[in-house]
């Protein structure tokens, strides 16, 4: 009995402490490019949108520019 007992708590023992590992470490694609992830998101939201807004508003200028002349 005890070393059946000693068997059962050794596997308990080790599937808690996978469940630790994969609970500390969940996604390593995000660990390892967090940084990374982070510049790129800033830079296109800081950086490629507004020159998008500048380029379209510089449009609908002309474009109100051109009906205007008519």
């Amino acid at each position: 009995m005890d070393g059946k007992l000693k068997k059962t708590l050794k596997k308990i023992h080790k599937v808690h402490k996978k469940r630790k590992r994969r609970k500390e470490n969940p996604n390593r694609f995000w660990n390892k490019y967090e940084g990374s992830i982070q510049f790129l998101v800033i830079f296109f939201f800081t950086f490629i949108v507004p020159c998008i807004v500048v380029y379209g508003a510089i449009h609908l200028i002309e474009w109100i520019k051109s009906i205007i002349h008519f």
